[in-house]
């Protein structure tokens, strides 16, 4: 017969788990005692041992977590449970600490308090579990949830964020795609469609990879985050994930799929897909996988091209980060290879050859995605215009027409209508 502790300040939470761990635990019986709060548990602690300790980590007095934290310090190694409903990168990060075993979040349901109860019991005899493994186990419970509402196509920023916050602690590389449609002919009737199709396949796709997360989707660029434990495993990832989503999204539409990949690297998410989209920016069906390395890999940058060439620290890359910076300036050739100090001929020959375009398109492409970030965010045509470095209106129509398609006007129309319509 095993020992069980239940603190808890609500009786109904008590009753609850008391409830699953006596009806439901499969004909074995427990002797469960409970108690209101921190300084109750180390009272009945003192008196007696238990196989396991069940903590809210909300509780009057002494929490949960100043709870464990005593009991560690008495040398008591009892398998501890922490039940919490809020905060739980902060909880968790303090948790794996203390040697906690499991890390539920409320409401937790009769599987996952059993599951945590028989795996706390099969622990008992050998001490404390591995602290990684509350990490492990919170993260797990984000990361179902996150899934559930990526098949409803309703993902939690916040849900998203909080999981990012528990992936940053282990550490683990990762890597950041955007991709995005380009047809071959206008198909301006069945965009949406096209659209919506490329979501749900996305959804899929990620649902069962079990390490990538659908980061965002807006106007026609679907963006990524791939997580993986070495630089073998995101690369494999990748070349699986992007042959899948081109057969799910394009099927019988005549259409390139470009690809943007930056990282790997434990960057902000923000600043990864930021990335990918600039990979993706320099995309095009000549050329349709592009990579960039992620953002403080200062020693290790490189670009890598589908026919995987590699230009460590290389001058293209120097320029386009020259130009990520000033773009929003009266800017020239000249003027970048004098913040470079090389000769103009040999910084335009670089971007060439490394970027596959040109200073003048490689800059036009960059405003062109700063001016639609901008006019997503509200800003007016001639506002966004003028705070990407046009001068020129009608230019800045004209060049954010050739690459887009449509106007900047018809743009924001566009726009203005699909999130006014959601």
């Amino acid at each position: 017969m095993a020992r069980i502790l239940i603190a808890d300040d609500e009786e109904l939470e008590r009753q609850a788990l008391r409830l699953i761990m006596t009806e439901m635990a499969a004909g074995v019986s427990h002797e469960i005692c409970e108690a209101r709060n921190g300084h109750e548990v180390l009272n009945l602690v003192a008196l007696q041992s238990f196989d396991v300790i069940f903590l809210d980590i909300r509780m009057p007095g002494l929490d949960g977590l100043a709870t464990a934290e005593t009991l560690r310090s008495r040398g008591i190694d009892t398998p501890i449970v922490i039940i919490s409903a809020f905060d739980t990168f902060a909880y968790a990060q303090k948790a794996i600490k203390l040697g906690v075993y499991e890390y539920l979040l409320k409401p937790a349901s009769a599987e996952e308090v059993l599951s945590a109860l028989e795996k706390s019991l099969e622990s008992a005899s050998g001490g404390m579990n591995n602290p990684a493994r509350t990490l492990q186990e919170a993260r797990e419970q984000l990361r179902r949830q996150l899934i559930d509402q990526l098949r409803l196509g309703i993902p939690d920023s916040a849900l998203f964020a909080e999981y990012e916050k528990l992936a940053s602690l282990e550490k683990k590389p990762r890597i950041a795609l955007a991709a995005r449609l380009e047809p071959d002919t206008h198909l301006d009737r069945i965009a949406s469609a096209i659209l919506s199709s490329a979501l749900t396949a996305a959804q899929n796709i990620l649902a069962s990879q079990g390490t990538a997360f659908l980061a965002s989707a807006r106007e026609s660029a679907l963006r990524i985050l791939v997580y993986g434990e070495a630089l073998a495993e995101l690369e494999t990832c990748v070349s699986n994930l992007v042959p899948e989503m081109k057969r799910r999204i394009l099927g019988e539409f005549s259409a390139n799929l470009l690809i943007g990949v930056a990282g790997p690297g434990c960057t902000e998410s923000a600043q990864l897909l930021e990335r990918a989209d600039e990979a993706l920016m320099l995309a095009k069906p000549s050329n349709p996988l592009v990579r960039l390395s992620a953002p403080e890999s200062i020693e290790s940058e490189q670009l890598v091209h589908l026919s995987g060439q590699r230009n460590p620290r290389s001058l293209g890359l120097r320029a386009l980060e020259y130009i990520r910076t000033h773009y929003n300036q009266d800017i020239s050739l000249s003027s970048a290879a004098d913040a470079l100090a090389v000769n103009p001929f040999h910084l335009s020959h670089a971007i060439t050859r490394e970027l596959g375009i040109g200073f003048s398109e490689l800059l036009a492409r960059m405003r062109t995605n700063k001016a639609k970030e901008l006019l997503l965010a509200g800003s007016s045509v001639k506002e966004a215009g003028y705070l990407v470095g046009f001068s020129d209106q009608a230019y800045f129509s004209k060049v954010f027409k050739r690459f887009q398609g449509i106007s900047p006007g018809q743009f924001a129309s566009k726009t203005a209508k699909k999130y006014k319509k959601e």
